[in-house]
């Protein structure tokens, strides 16, 4: 969706879109709650579908607070 300007236009309605990268840290927050997240591992799929349009596997570090 990142690299896709019409998925992305609907999106951005929401936030921010976010490459998801190694090392990319971000947050979230309501209006009681923050998480704060950093991407530590993605690994895209492989079946025949277009390039990184998908995750096989994704590990986060999510870390929530009391705003």
């Amino acid at each position: 969706v990142y690299n896709e300007s019409n998925l992305r236009q609907r999106l951005e309605m929401k936030g921010e879109p976010v490459m998801a990268e190694p090392g990319r840290q971000f947050a979230l927050e309501t209006a009681t709650l923050r998480m704060d997240v950093k991407i530590v591992d993605t690994v895209y799929g492989e079946i025949p579908l277009p390039e990184k349009s998908y995750f096989q596997r994704s590990t986060l570090e999510l870390a929530v607070y009391k705003k």
